[in-house]
């Protein structure tokens, strides 16, 4: 730690790398309603092993496919101030990871016409992010280190060693490309589906830096 009377001089830098995605994520559902619960669950069932026969027969591995959240609910509404018992209905929600990115919008046609008829939405992101901070953070010291020596040189003096450095990390959160269920079924039923084009992902490091001063 530098003694009070040592000239110290602190900067920030930011260093920011876009880099394209190469995984693409679809979440979607089974969704049904039938008479009676149990006929919801067979037909629900029936519908999920159909997309999962479907995925697997477009090469996609079985884990990267994720069974997630399974709802049953009553439906009613009413008639003349009666309620009326309209059935029951079947939600069992499951996410797909696409590791060939160029096929994502293929994956979400094949899982819509095998069964899955509620897409909540289609994502895209870095599998590994690891070599992009690096590269973020070596951008973000540089910048902070051309800053200090700018500094040093217009106060006639010289950088000595660090002191101190504090980073913040910012790593992209996965890019949504639709935001509606809607939007994505006509993209899907479409004559000539919507061709999906994610946005680069970015990766940002800021780097505070105190060097002394010599």
């Amino acid at each position: 730690m530098a003694d009070e009377n040592e000239r110290t001089v602190n900067v920030s830098g930011r260093g920011q790398v876009a880099v394209p995605p190469d995984l693409g994520h679809i979440r979607a559902s089974v969704v049904h309603q039938e008479r009676t619960p149990e006929g919801a669950m067979s037909v629900a069932n029936r519908a999920v092993n159909q997309v999962l026969e479907a995925l697997a027969a477009a090469g996609i591995a079985r884990d990267d496919i994720t069974l997630g959240r399974y709802s049953v609910s009553s439906v009613s509404d009413y008639v003349d101030g009666r309620r009326v018992d309209r059935g029951y209905r079947i939600a069992h929600a499951l996410s797909i990871t696409v590791r060939e990115i160029d096929r994502t919008g293929e994956v979400l046609a094949i899982a819509v016409n095998a069964g899955a008829n509620e897409i909540n939405g289609v994502t895209f992101s870095v599998e590994d992010p690891t070599p992009h901070t690096d590269r973020a953070r070596e951008l973000a010291f540089e910048n902070a280190r051309h800053k200090a020596a700018e500094l040093a040189r217009l106060a006639d003096v010289n950088l000595g060693q660090v002191i101190s450095i504090r980073e913040t990390t910012y790593e992209p959160v996965p890019v949504e490309h639709f935001e509606r269920s809607a939007k994505l079924m006509m993209a899907v039923e479409a004559p000539s589906p919507v061709p999906i084009d994610p946005e680069e992902s970015e990766f940002s490091v800021t780097v505070d830096v105190t060097w002394a001063l010599v």
